[in-house]
């Protein structure tokens, strides 16, 4: 009897607790809401993590695949950003680059908010 009654008042202090961080993101998104280029940061944000995501889908041509036949091609209808001296797709190894950039940037703020944290946490 005694477990059910602790676990109701945790569940009790837990949805309290969950209500505040809903309403604290239901004013966060009224904030960003209201200022324009906020929305223009979060859609390039957005389209760029989407882009990275889905890179395989994105592209017809493999990032390094060489084709030494079409290399140092311009710009054309098949290769919007033209081909590498090697006869690389140089929009497929962008979007592919892509991928590593973004993960590279999560790590580093990862880090540095761990970091941050823990020298907040010492300095009191």
């Amino acid at each position: 009897m005694r477990r059910r009654e602790s676990f109701l008042n945790w569940l009790s202090r837990w949805k309290t607790e969950h209500e505040a961080m809903l309403e604290d993101l239901k004013y966060s998104l009224h904030l960003l809401r209201r200022s324009p280029l906020s929305m223009v940061g979060l859609i390039i944000i957005s389209a760029f993590v989407l882009i990275a995501v889905f890179a395989p889908f994105l592209t017809k041509y493999d990032p390094i695949e060489q084709d030494l036949q079409s290399r140092l091609q311009p710009p054309c209808w098949d290769n919007p950003f033209g081909m590498d001296q090697l006869g690389r797709d140089i929009l497929s190894r962008v979007i592919y680059g892509s991928r590593i950039s973004l993960r590279i940037g999560i790590t580093v703020i990862a880090i540095s908010a761990t970091t941050g944290t823990v020298l907040g946490v010492v300095a009191g």
